[in-house]
């Protein structure tokens, strides 16, 4: 609903090809890279060089020049911030290279230049970048010349890095503020997100700010002579936490793990007998409980068998029955079958007896005729 915000590099630069709110982000990241790069060359001197006066100055350096990026970066405009990181970084290769800063590590002071130096390379890539190709050189010509124009005659004095900003100066450009309300509306809502972006990425540098400005503290308070002597105190603690941890700790915990032992022998004795009487009453227990057991089955065992033998007794007497019972219908069975038997053998006799007797009749007639013939 809103337009984009117009910043100074749409006014100024037509053929740019990103726009502010790009150029913000670019910036932005090129403020962690600044900061990471400065911490990794002071490491690498307070590494090398062994002066105290020159490890704090790498320390200084660390500290105030990644705040004062972070101070460059935040600027209202996106161009102006990023000509002011430029600018920055011109200042800084000059204060190491030939100005009052030429001196301040020693033979390491070629990391600082080489640094700077390749921080400002970085910056001229970016505003290459930020225009069309055929207008790239005409752009960084006139961008260096800008650059040098300010930092010439406003150059960083100590490493402190007490600077002029180049908004708030009489003859900085002056941004035009936009006058419809959409206008004004986008221009807040991009501010708000590219303050959100830069005070996420400081709030991650904070804690090494912390521990960079306790670092320092250390060096200067060494300076004096009372905290000098209790620093001195402060590093002969590693001698005496060495005895201590190598002859009085040692002595200390043999006594107590004597001790210990001692105790453990005497609970473990009194909790062996105290297992021991546990279980000689638990194998009692288990012996009256298994001689009731076996009582109890053996006295089961015998009634079982009584009753078994009863029942036993009574199938018998009644299998005994049936089986009289069974031979009687037998018998009398078989003797109606024989009565029967014989009544009809008899009556089957009877019938040959008759017809025997009518044939010797028979024939007996047939012969008295012949012979009377």
């Amino acid at each position: 609903m809103f337009p984009e915000q117009i910043g100074l590099l749409e006014r100024r630069t037509p053929e740019a090809r990103i726009t502010s709110a790009q150029l913000r982000t670019w910036t932005n990241d090129f403020i962690l890279d600044f900061a990471d790069r400065i911490e990794e060359a002071a490491d690498r001197i307070k590494a090398q060089e062994s002066a105290p006066e020159i490890r704090r100055n790498s320390l200084l350096w660390k500290i105030n020049a990644t705040q004062a990026g972070f101070r460059a970066a935040s600027g209202r405009d996106a161009l102006i911030a990023f000509a002011d990181v430029w600018i920055l970084c011109r200042q800084m290769t000059v204060f190491f290279e030939g100005g009052a800063g030429k001196d301040v590590f020693g033979d390491s002071q070629d990391i600082a230049v080489t640094t700077a130096k390749l921080l400002e390379a970085r910056m001229e890539e970016l505003r290459i970048a930020m225009v069309k190709p055929e207008h790239a050189e005409q752009k960084l010509q006139q961008g260096r010349e800008i650059v040098a124009k300010f930092a010439e005659p406003h150059p960083l004095k100590s490493l402190y890095f007490q600077r002029d900003s180049i908004s708030g100066r009489a003859d900085s450009i002056v941004i035009s503020e936009s006058a419809s309300f959409g206008a004004i509306a986008s221009g807040m809502e991009q501010d708000v997100i590219a303050l959100q972006r830069l005070l996420g990425a400081y709030m991650e540098y904070m804690p090494t700010f912390t521990r960079w400005q306790a670092e320092l503290m250390l060096y200067d308070v060494e300076k004096n002579g009372l905290v000098a002597d209790s620093v001195s105190v402060l590093k002969e603690m590693p001698i005496m936490v060495r005895d201590a941890m190598t002859m009085q700790v040692p002595r200390l915990v043999s006594s107590q793990m004597t001790r210990a032992l001692s105790a453990l022998s005497t609970e473990r004795t009194n909790t062996m007998n105290g297992i021991e009487n546990m279980r000689m009453s638990m194998l009692n227990f288990v012996v009256q409980e298994r001689t009731a057991f076996v009582e109890e089955i053996d006295r089961q065992r015998i009634a079982t068998i009584e009753q078994v033998t009863d029942e036993r007794k009574a199938a018998l007497q009644e299998i005994g029955a049936i089986a009289r019972e069974s031979t009687g219908s037998a018998l009398s069975v078989g003797k109606e079958l024989i009565d029967h038997l014989m009544w009809r053998f008899g009556m089957l006799a009877g019938a040959l007896g008759i017809v025997i007797g009518l044939t010797g009749g028979v024939l007996l007639t047939i012969m008295r005729s012949k012979h009377v013939r």
